[in-house]
């Protein structure tokens, strides 16, 4: 019943947005480029480099698989370590795009791609600290960004994780790194800044249908409840920052809907129930803010 009811209001809503942007086509175009610009001005320039970067690390060969461990109880793969790496460099949707090319060439289950989804959901340090910090909270606290938002993740793991088998095996791989990698990751760099213009886009939408003020706290959250960087900007504007950041860094650690977009088909590639996942993500997120709150209280 439920899934029916959401699907149902899945397509009245998007039936509602092509009404709305074919009755103002001129008004709802400059956001989606306000969109684009948003993206390209605060996402592709880090996001780039770092995709390519981290696509070249994984495509080089592997003819066996190590291990390490922390303790008696926590033991990791190497290849599994490269993976938590390169989503900590890259950011969103990195970390989920890695783990499914690990599930598709049957190097992990099911099991072990739910627990690095949680533990490679993040964004990028060059994100938190040049975008979140720098421009949006004029450079306040960065080490506490990045402490509760990369701590929120390893919280969130340890609560949600299920016993897994770990990885397989690997193989050496076929393809060309030059050539697919690139190709892979221009793709990927490219289907981000789609979603985040849609995004832009609906929360123009949305406002604009409903009247809302997005110089609102509370209408501000909802529009970083759809897309976290906008609506990021958008807190940094109408609250005293020492407010503000847990909220954002709650905002960055939940992703918005924009991210669970591009995560989905990367989790149901891996057999990953949805339900399970947002209740993991609406966790890190509350996880992150009060981390966030409690360093500021004990820094400042």
């Amino acid at each position: 019943m439920v899934k029916f009811v959401l699907e149902r209001f899945y397509l009245f809503a998007i039936l509602m947005f092509c009404i709305l942007l074919l009755t103002y086509p001129a008004t709802f175009s400059k956001d989606v480029l306000s969109g684009l610009a948003l993206w390209g001005q605060n996402i592709l320039p880090t996001l780039l480099p770092f995709v390519l970067f981290s696509k070249l690390i994984l495509a080089t060969k592997t003819t066996s698989v190590k291990t390490f461990s922390i303790g008696k109880k926590f033991k990791f793969d190497t290849l599994l370590f490269r993976v938590y790496v390169n989503s900590l460099i890259c950011g969103y949707p990195i970390g989920a795009k890695c783990t499914s090319q690990l599930f598709f060439k049957r190097k992990i289950d099911s099991a072990t791609a739910f627990n690095l989804s949680l533990l490679c959901s993040n964004a990028s340090p060059i994100y938190l600290i040049a975008t979140i910090s720098n421009s949006f909270l004029g450079g306040f606290g960065t080490p506490i960004l990045l402490c509760s938002h990369y701590l929120s993740a390893i919280v969130n793991w340890l609560i949600f994780r299920k016993k897994s088998n770990g990885v397989f095996c690997t193989f050496p791989t076929k393809e060309n790194p030059q050539i697919d990698t690139m190709t892979d990751t221009i793709f990927t760099v490219l289907n981000v800044g789609g979603y985040v213009a849609v995004f832009y886009m609906i929360s123009q939408m949305i406002c604009f249908v409903f009247s809302l003020d997005p110089t609102n706290p509370f209408v501000a959250f909802l529009m970083g409840l759809l897309e976290m960087t906008n609506g990021a900007n958008l807190l940094s504007k109408c609250l005293d920052t020492k407010v503000v950041a847990p909220l954002i860094s709650g905002l960055v650690s939940f992703g918005g809907l924009c991210v669970f977009f591009q995560t989905l088909p990367f989790i149901k590639q891996c057999k990953i129930k949805t339900a399970p996942y947002v209740i993991a993500k609406i966790t890190q997120g509350a996880i992150a803010t009060i981390l966030c709150w409690i360093f500021s209280l004990v820094t400042f």
